[in-house]
């Protein structure tokens, strides 16, 4: 998977959440997102859509991403982009 820019972040993929489904992925990701720290919202120019259409175009949809320049990870979701403490997560959920 490559490394792709979007709204000046350079956004490496960092891996999926185990699920049946898209439904139980977003479940299983949702209570852990920061909505508090996020790095883009629907306010500042992000559009969930667009972002994922760059991502499969680079092949590199996932659900969680890592961005150097914060030395974060982020979640995609739909009015932001929210951060993720994957320390934290991985105590709960298994990542692929």
């Amino acid at each position: 998977m490559n490394s792709f820019q979007y709204m000046n972040y350079t956004f490496r993929p960092h891996g999926n959440i185990i699920g049946k489904d898209n439904d139980t992925r977003f479940q299983r990701l949702s209570w852990t997102i920061n909505e508090h720290e996020a790095l883009l919202r629907t306010e500042d120019g992000y559009n969930y859509e667009e972002f994922y259409k760059k991502a499969e175009a680079e092949n590199s949809a996932v659900d969680i991403y890592y961005v150097a320049a914060k030395d974060a990870y982020y979640v995609p979701a739909g009015g932001f982009m929210g951060r993720i403490n994957v320390a934290e997560m991985k105590k709960y959920i298994r990542l692929v």
